[in-house]
């Protein structure tokens, strides 16, 4: 079994308030979490309207199968939620 901390930046052009950036990230984080049965928060600027980081975590039985749900979140996320991602932090553990 192997485990995997995927940091994700991101911008949200759409918000202009933090409640609408709550918004976004409440639906976000709750779908994520439902869908793909990971573990998932808010982990950076939660003070910032145009900005966040997410912090997911989840095991797999082996790479293969981590690389395919990371693929899979990602490409949710881009599909689904009117953001731009930045930058994608990988950890293995």
């Amino acid at each position: 079994m192997v485990a995997r901390v995927i940091q994700i930046q991101l911008n949200i052009p759409g918000a202009l308030s933090l409640k609408d950036k709550r918004q976004v990230m409440q639906s976000l984080l709750s779908k994520v979490r439902q869908k793909f049965n990971v573990s998932v928060i808010e982990s950076d600027f939660q003070n910032q309207w145009s900005h966040a980081e997410l912090g997911l975590a989840f095991l797999a039985a082996n790479m293969r199968q981590l690389e395919q749900i990371e693929q899979s979140i990602v490409t949710y996320i881009e599909n689904n939620y009117p953001i731009e991602i930045n930058q994608i932090l990988v950890t293995e553990c």
